[in-house]
């Protein structure tokens, strides 16, 4: 959805192409997997907390390990004391909040038809 939404604002698919990868690896990075919670500076943060990677990681994490202790603790260190439900809640969101702003861009910068024919 995300990826919808941000081409939906580029001109012409070359240039959505070119885009979209830095958002992708901005959400990848951020998400908790590969830089870990602690080591985020705090200025940049609050990027971990948008990033649609970290909920959907931290929901197949819990699923997966869920009743085994020495793995919760690991899980709660890595992508922070998420609860499940709050995972499928904000990937929900984000997917609605994406579709919206998808539809509001193609809104504006869509085709303008002539209404006199």
């Amino acid at each position: 959805s995300m990826t919808v939404a941000i081409s939906t604002l580029a001109k012409d698919a070359q240039v959505a192409a070119s885009i979209v990868p830095v958002f992708m690896i901005l959400a990848l990075l951020f998400a908790g997997f590969l830089i870990p919670q602690s080591l985020i500076p705090p200025f940049l943060a609050w990027i971990q907390y948008v990033s649609f990677i970290k909920y959907g990681l931290t929901a197949i994490t819990l699923t997966q390990f869920s009743g085994v202790p020495t793995w919760e603790e690991v899980v709660n260190d890595v992508y922070g004391n998420v609860s499940l439900a709050t995972c499928y809640i904000v990937l929900v969101a984000e997917a609605i909040i994406f579709r919206l702003m998808a539809y509001t861009f193609l809104r504006i910068n869509g085709p303008k038809y002539d209404r006199k024919l």
